[in-house]
């Protein structure tokens, strides 16, 4: 696998492209896991288990961070959340293999609202307040799930030069940032702004939503074009997302 045949393998971006091609980027992603794990476990899908990829994630890391503090989603909570993916899917049919694949729902007892870490991957940590609004959890749902998506694409090549520094400043102000933690920020916001749109049509009152996620998105490719240390796939993804914002704010 080469860096400048990837996306053209993938037909585009996870949530961004309708000719995304999301068997292919798992079976690719099983298939390193099994490569890593010696095969150990049987089945090929047996790798994009949350569980069985934390513990090849563990072995192999030379240090893990500190696992978010977190606790189980109780069952109420895990109905909220598969409502809230059943509504996504009622207005994004198209998503429906992106937003049921095996996810490890875990329960932030920080203040934060949600997050997830590519280096514990498939597991998405969300916060009780995420859950004071439908539509916040759906937005919500589609952000985290669009770094599990762009997680796993990082898998495969990275976005950014090897031994690069987390130096950059997100256009919210967030500091010490890596290239790949930009283009994460600026994919989540490509991607949710497709989510407030269904069939052309912007969701009610969420005009100024949008034009703060394509801001966002602004930013962050800006930061990521003035940067050196994005890879040959980094400068791919910021390009197509630039093309992006470009045919997005076209319609407008």
């Amino acid at each position: 696998m080469t860096p400048d045949n990837l996306l053209t393998l993938l037909n585009g971006l996870p949530f961004i492209d309708a000719t995304f091609k999301p068997q292919v980027l798992l079976t690719l992603v099983a298939s390193l896991r099994s490569e890593a794990d010696q095969r150990y476990l049987p089945f090929l899908n047996d790798y994009l288990v949350p569980d069985n990829a934390l513990r090849i994630y563990q072995r192999l890391m030379k240090k893990m961070p500190t696992r978010p503090e977190s606790a189980f989603l109780n069952d109420s909570r895990i109905e909220l959340v598969n409502k809230a993916i059943r509504r996504i899917l009622e207005k994004h049919p198209e998503w429906n293999a992106l937003l049921t694949i095996s996810i490890e729902w875990r329960k932030l007892t920080t203040g934060q609202i949600s997050l997830t870490n590519p280096v514990f991957p498939q597991f998405i940590f969300l916060g009780e307040s995420a859950f004071a609004d439908e539509l916040l959890l759906e937005e919500t749902i589609v952000h985290e799930m669009s770094h599990v998506w762009c997680g796993f694409i990082a898998e495969i090549i990275d976005f950014q030069k090897k031994n690069s520094l987390a130096k950059l400043t997100l256009p919210s102000g967030t500091k010490n940032k890596s290239v790949r933690g930009v283009l994460f920020a600026g994919l989540f916001a490509a991607a949710a702004i497709k989510f407030y749109y269904v069939e052309g049509k912007i969701f009610p009152k969420c005009e100024d939503r949008i034009a703060f996620l394509e801001n966002y998105l602004s930013g962050c490719i800006d930061v990521v074009h003035k940067s050196t240390d994005a890879s040959y796939l980094g400068l791919q993804i910021n390009n197509h997302l630039a093309l992006f914002l470009q045919e997005q704010r076209s319609k407008n």
